[in-house]
């Protein structure tokens, strides 16, 4: 059923949204890629993970979404460049670049 058929009363678990913000298309799986979602002390219903690694020797790159706002974006960088990470913005939507 698409979540647009859904009634209104329905009430998706914080892990069942995660799992369809998760779903990599086939014509993407070149990409080698790790996608992560923060879920806020309040909303998540189960034991955390925690994994203790050097996000600067383990990440290269973070990407923030096309559809992100630049505020969003800007929040992000700055969280990632304290890290030592470089963060960049998909630039998918943009018009290519003409001579």
């Amino acid at each position: 059923m698409r979540a647009a058929n859904l009634p209104r009363e329905v009430k998706l678990e914080s892990d069942v949204l995660a799992s369809l913000l998760l779903q990599k298309r086939n014509a993407f799986k070149f990409e080698k890629e790790v996608r992560l979602l923060w879920f806020d002390q309040e909303t998540h219903q189960k034991k955390a993970v925690y994994i203790d690694i050097n996000p600067a020797k383990k990440i290269s790159q973070i990407m923030t979404s096309p559809y992100a706002a630049q505020s969003e974006h800007l929040e992000i960088k700055a969280f990632a460049e304290a890290a030592g990470i470089k963060a960049i913005q998909s630039g998918i939507l943009n018009f290519p670049r003409t001579k």
